[in-house]
């Protein structure tokens, strides 16, 4: 008789689980990729103790002296602003904004690329000449 009950009791279970899985179905598709490897909220969530929602104010403190959220915090926002549709979506931007947007990209990739040949201790015309070496010989290898 036990093993009768075990068995209809996990048939029941079998039933929830397909209610579960079911509604996993009815989420919206993810969003394109964009080369970006992030993990979903949700997913990064999970590796992280509660006890980070325990720590005082102060051991949350940023590098820039502002307050990291905790995860519980930042689960309530994610829950909350679902469905909600962001205020620039469908907005066009002006070419002097585009330009603006561009000039400061270029400006920080210089930065980053100056920093890394003052570790490689290399000028940039060399590291262009490597560049350009590299390059006719993957061009080889393909040939």
């Amino acid at each position: 008789e036990q093993h009768e009950s075990q068995s209809s009791s996990s048939s029941s279970n079998n039933k929830q689980d397909s209610v579960v899985d079911d509604d996993k179905h009815d989420t919206k598709p993810p969003a394109k990729n964009n080369n970006k490897q992030r993990k979903p909220f949700m997913d990064s969530h999970e590796h992280h103790d509660d006890d980070d929602d325990l720590l005082p104010s102060y051991a949350r403190k940023t590098a820039k002296g502002g307050y990291a959220h905790t995860w519980k915090s930042r689960a309530r926002i994610s829950k909350a602003n679902k469905g909600n549709t962001p205020w620039n979506k469908g907005k066009n931007r002006s070419e002097g904004v585009k330009a603006k947007i561009a000039a400061g990209v270029r400006a920080r990739n210089r930065k980053v690329l100056l920093e890394k040949l003052k570790k490689l201790n290399m000028t940039e015309a060399e590291w262009l000449a490597k560049k350009k070496e590299i390059k006719y010989l993957r061009e080889r290898i393909r040939k």
